[in-house]
């Protein structure tokens, strides 16, 4: 009873902190009675719900399961990865025998089972996972999905991917895997569909852009497809297969030129390359794959015990997962952030410092622990990595607003704000860049441009309440003209 009302209280994982993930915006919704009164009920039903589950879905027959499976697996390895698989499933074992009905524990088992290829058993564990934390059914049904494609059933994988966008709409990533695994079955024009569709909610996604020409290519739709695909190029120009696309492309366009230029950058591109893979693979022995394995474990696992409010293990998980694998960056921010909610302030800032300069050249680092130095009140640190941010993307919007909103949410700096702010609405003429500027303006006193800027985000976002009470105060503020 005791661990059911720990769980009551457990902050959702959904929370804490994830590199390379989009930011979520939670609104505040205002619950009438009727509204309380179903959510209540649906609280109930749920409890209903994962009790019965806990009967047919026994902690203890999965361990038993758990234990087995890493027994056969660390059979055959070197006595040194033998040892670390035997690490990773005690890992796994204890988080079970810790909490055995929660399904963000099975998500972390169910990704061990995969692992070890053992698809079946995390496809089912996923099936359970869901049914006792719909929270997390995005996650799970893009992993299903995932394996699925993996073992070349398309059409399950396309299935999956549907689930999760359904359920997390706001996401990129997963009609991004949806055209995917619709390409591959030569549905091009549900590929297009789809892909368009995400285009217009994430105008920088440029996985999407990729697959989009892609799809076009196949389609014999060239002019469109180099349109994509050469805007893929323009921001990261680092993938072969793009530059292929594009010289193939361009030859079928008749401009020869482009395309011999294409495929003499795609020649090179593949090169290095395949210099990495070969590199990889040297590197890749048993050992240094059962290390990553059981750093990735303690990760998940570490979420979990977090989310529980077990922040002493949290953290230990961490430390051990960045001993494992030195370059792993998602531990160091997760570690930064337990610092930080256990008020030791100034080893979290330490932490940052340590993740900053072990991934200069990674946006996802540099812009999560701008974040985070901004919320110590770093504002030094969390200027310099922002700023980091803009040198790596100079083409992209991202860094340029993070670092204009940085400026106006510390109320300094308000004229170079300002140009951040422009410069953002300008790479990248969203609502959301045109009604920061918005903001920018506001706070420099510049009304009148504050105006021009929120009826251009209302133009493009004419059902947003947040733009329509922006435009109201500024009305207020706006001088009264005299005949």
């Amino acid at each position: 009873m005791a661990r059911r009302a720990a769980a009551g209280r457990r902050p959702d994982p959904r929370m804490l902190p994830v590199t390379g993930a989009p930011i979520r915006r939670f609104l505040a919704q205002r619950w009438t009675l009727l509204g309380l009164r179903a959510a209540g009920i649906a609280l109930l039903i749920a409890g209903i719900i994962a009790a019965a589950l806990a009967v047919f879905f026994p902690a203890a027959d999965e361990r038993s399961r758990l234990r087995g499976m890493i027994a056969e697996s660390s059979s055959g390895p070197s006595p040194d990865a033998a040892a670390l698989l035997c690490e990773a499933g005690e890992v796994a074992d204890r988080l079970l025998s810790q909490y055995p009905e929660n399904g963000e524990t099975l998500d972390v088992i169910a990704q061990l089972y995969r692992a070890l290829g053992k698809n079946a058993d995390a496809v089912r564990c996923w099936r359970t996972a869901v049914e006792l934390s719909p929270s997390i059914a995005p996650a799970v049904h893009g992993a299903m999905g995932s394996l699925a494609y993996d073992e070349g059933n398309f059409e399950e994988a396309a299935t999956q991917y549907r689930r999760a966008m359904q359920q997390d709409p706001t996401s990129s990533a997963y009609p991004t895997h949806l055209g995917e695994a619709l390409i591959v079955q030569g549905k091009l024009q549900d590929a297009v569909d789809v892909l368009e569709l995400a285009l217009k909610t994430h105008p920088t996604a440029m996985p999407v852009s990729a697959l989009l020409g892609q799809a076009y290519l196949k389609l014999r739709k060239y002019e469109q497809a180099r349109e994509h695909l050469e805007a893929v190029v323009a921001v990261q120009p680092e993938y072969p297969s793009v530059f292929f696309s594009l010289a193939t492309a361009c030859t079928r366009l008749g401009d020869k030129e482009k395309a011999n230029e294409y495929l003499r950058q795609f020649k090179e591109l593949q090169s290095r390359h395949e210099q990495r893979h070969r590199s990889d693979l040297q590197s890749g022995t048993e050992t240094s794959k059962a290390r990553d394995l059981v750093a990735s474990t303690y990760r998940a696992a570490s979420r979990v015990h977090v989310a529980f409010g077990d922040f002493q293990t949290g953290e230990a998980h961490l430390r051990r997962a960045a001993e494992l694998d030195p370059k792993d960056i998602e531990s160091d921010l997760l570690l930064a952030w337990i610092l930080e909610q256990l008020g030791r302030r100034d080893e979290a800032a330490q932490t940052l410092g340590r993740l900053c300069e072990k991934a200069p050249d990674d946006l996802g680092a540099q812009m999560s622990a701008a974040s985070a130095y901004a919320r110590l009140g770093r504002n030094i640190e969390a200027e310099l990595a922002f700023r980091r941010a803009i040198e790596l993307t100079p083409k992209r919007a991202g860094g340029y607003a993070a670092l204009a909103n940085f400026f106006l949410q510390t109320k300094q700096k308000p004229d170079e704000a300002g140009s951040l702010a422009e410069t953002a609405a300008e790479l990248e003429p969203v609502a959301k860049h045109h009604f920061l500027l918005s903001l920018v303006r506001r706070m420099r006193g510049d009304i009148a441009g504050a105006v021009s800027a929120i009826d251009v985000a209302i133009q493009l976002a004419p059902q947003h309440e947040g733009y329509r009470q922006l435009r109201r105060e500024l009305s207020r503020l706006m001088p009264v003209v005299h005949d």
